[in-house]
C-alpha cells in the first residue's frame, strides 16, 4: 500500500480506469470475476476491509438476481413459474452479474478513496480545468468538514439541553435547530474562503500552486506498463472477446490466443496491490535478515 501512495497522482488515476474499465464496457462473467479478485485484494491491502463491508457488497447481486427474473423472462432454462411468468436461469444469472459488477465498482471506490486524497485530485484534475479542480478539491475537503461540525453541534445542543429526541416531533424540531447552525456555518464558512482567496490574488494573475509531487521515473514506468496491458484489454472488450451472452442460452466468446492474453494482463493489472504487497513483505524480511547477519 505504501508503494501505491508513493505513486503520483495521475499514475493512479490511469491504473484505476484500467480496472474499471473493462468490467463496465465489457461485463463478462471472468471480467467480472478477475474485476472481484482485484477489488477484494485492493480492499484488504488499503486497511478498510470488513466483513460486515463484504457481507453488505453481497446485497446488489443477491437484490438484481431475485429482480431481474420478475421483469426479463427471456431464457430457455425454466426454473419455475411465478404469477404464471416463467423465472428462468438466465435472468437469474444476468441479474446477478450485474449486481457482481456493481459490487465490484463500488469496492474499487471505497479502496480508491483510501489514496487518492483532495489534494491529489487537485493535481490530477488541474490538467483538465484548474478551476474546476479547485471547485472538486474544496468539494472533498468541505464533506467531511460538514460532517464532522454537524456531530460537534448535535453534542453541543444536547450538553445544553436544547436537544430532545424524546419523540418524533422533538426529534424534527433538533434537527431543524442543528440544520439551522450548520447552513449559518456554511455560508460563514464561505465568505471566509471567499476573502481570504481575494487577499491572497485568486484570479488577478496566473495560476501556480505548490505541489511536493513530481512525476519520477517509477511513475513513468508504471504509466508505460500499465498502457501496454491495458491496450490490449481495452481492445478484446470493445471487440466483444471477453463479452457473455445469457439469451436465449449462455454462451461465451470463442477462446482465442488474445482473449486468454487480455484476460492474463487484466488479471496483471487488477492485482497490482497484491505484487506491491508482496514486493514490501520479501524488502522486510531481506532487511531483517541482513541486520541479524
Amino acid at each position: 500500500m505504501k508503494r501505491l501512495d508513493r505513486l503520483d497522482p495521475r499514475a493512479l488515476f490511469l491504473w484505476f480506469i484500467c480496472c474499471v474499465g473493462p468490467a463496465a464496457v465489457s461485463p463478462g462473467f471472468l471480467v467480472a470475476l478477475i474485476c472481484f479478485s482485484g477489488a477484494l485484494s485492493f480492499w484488504i491491502t488499503s486497511g478498510t476491509f470488513s466483513f460486515p463491508k463484504l457481507a453488505a457488497s453481497a446485497f446488489f447481486p443477491l437484490m438484481l438476481a431475485m429482480l431481474n427474473p420478475l421483469i426479463n423472462h427471456d431464457g430457455l432454462t425454466v426454473l419455475f413459474f411465478f404469477n404464471n411468468s416463467p423465472v428462468t436461469l438466465e435472468s437469474v444469472l444476468y441479474g446477478a452479474l450485474t449486481g457482481f459488477v456493481i459490487s465490484s465498482v463500488i469496492i474499487w471506490f471505497g479502496g480508491f478513496s483510501v489514496l487518492m486524497t483532495s489534494d491529489k485530485w487537485l493535481v490530477v484534475l488541474s490538467v483538465l480545468s484548474a478551476k474546476f479542480a479547485l471547485v472538486v478539491s474544496m468539494s472533498l475537503r468541505f464533506v467531511p468538514a460538514f460532517a464532522k461540525k454537524l456531530a460537534s453541534v448535535r453534542r453541543t445542543q444536547k450538553a445544553l439541553g436544547l436537544y430532545s429526541d424524546e419523540n418524533v416531533i422533538d426529534r424534527i424540531k433538533g434537527e431543524m435547530k442543528v440544520f439551522s447552525i450548520l447552513v449559518t456555518w456554511a455560508l460563514e464558512h464561505g465568505v471566509v474562503t471567499a476573502d481570504s482567496m481575494e487577499a491572497r490574488g485568486y484570479g488577478c494573475a496566473r495560476r501556480t500552486y505548490f505541489s511536493d509531487r513530481h512525476f519520477s521515473k517509477n511513475d513513468a514506468v508504471f504509466c508505460a506498463v500499465t498502457v501496454i496491458l491495458a491496450a490490449l484489454v481495452f481492445f478484446c472488450s470493445f471487440s466483444g472477446k471477453f463479452a457473455t451472452s445469457f439469451f436465449p442460452f449462455i454462451t461465451f466468446a470463442k477462446s482465442s490466443a488474445y482473449k486468454t492474453l487480455g484476460l492474463v494482463f487484466y488479471a496483471v493489472i487488477c492485482h497490482v496491490p497484491l505484487f506491491f504487497g508482496a514486493a514490501e513483505k520479501l524488502k522486510r524480511t531481506k532487511f531483517k535478515l541482513q541486520a541479524e547477519v
